[in-house]
């Protein structure tokens, strides 16, 4: 018979009194049964992680008002009204066919919304930068000022105006450094009329001949 106070397993260890209890004995039998009924199983190929969708949390707005486009979360992305982002979209302008066309400021872009949310980026390009005001003249031609030249300065001093030809997206400065002329407006004899918030004027511009 085998004495357990002379030779107890070396897995349960010693009592106090140098004897083994059978609940002892019986936690350490059902202990060695159940880690042969369940081996350790491999560890699964590591494998790339997926990025969880940036869910778009937008809080209560008012009464009848919707988001046409955009999120708390600003970004670059075109797409659906879920999945387009902006970044400090400043002026909105409506075109002749209905469709919303935003200066995104952050972004340095240009972008256009359709009906449905659907936003795809217009401008996006070296030189054209800080874009806020905007104008429409007709149904093909946009104006937009930049707070930025198109060498890339900034001051108080370099806004600059931008012709946007829509049918075949052409961009063309009129004139630069006018200082920041926000505020456009489209005067009957084909002049644009500026509002300068920063030196407190309102200046006309002669977009044929870019004197101001």
């Amino acid at each position: 018979m085998l004495d357990l106070r002379r030779q107890p397993p070396t897995s349960i260890g010693y009592q106090p009194a140098g004897r083994v209890t059978l609940m002892t004995m019986f936690r350490w039998w059902v202990s060695v049964a159940l880690a042969a009924c369940d081996p350790p199983r491999p560890s699964p190929p590591d494998a790339p992680i997926p990025d969880a969708p940036l869910l778009c949390m937008r809080g209560p707005i008012g009464l009848n008002v919707t988001t046409l486009a955009g999120c708390e979360q600003s970004g670059t992305d075109d797409g659906d009204r879920n999945t387009a982002r902006f970044s400090n979209p400043t002026v909105v302008e409506i075109g002749p066919d209905g469709v919303v066309f935003v200066a995104d400021f952050d972004n340095d872009m240009v972008r256009k919304i359709d009906r449905d949310g659907t936003t795809t980026t217009l401008i996006q390009r070296a030189g054209f930068d800080s874009p806020f005001g905007m104008m429409f003249d007709g149904d093909r031609t946009l104006w937009i000022e930049t707070d930025d030249n198109d060498d890339g300065v900034h001051s108080d001093d370099t806004g600059t105006i931008w012709k946007l030809d829509l049918p075949t997206n052409e961009l063309t400065v009129i004139a630069r450094n006018l200082g920041r002329p926000r505020g456009l407006a489209l005067l009957s004899d084909g002049r644009i009329a500026m509002a300068d918030h920063v030196h407190h004027v309102v200046s006309v511009l002669d977009p044929d001949t870019g004197v101001v």
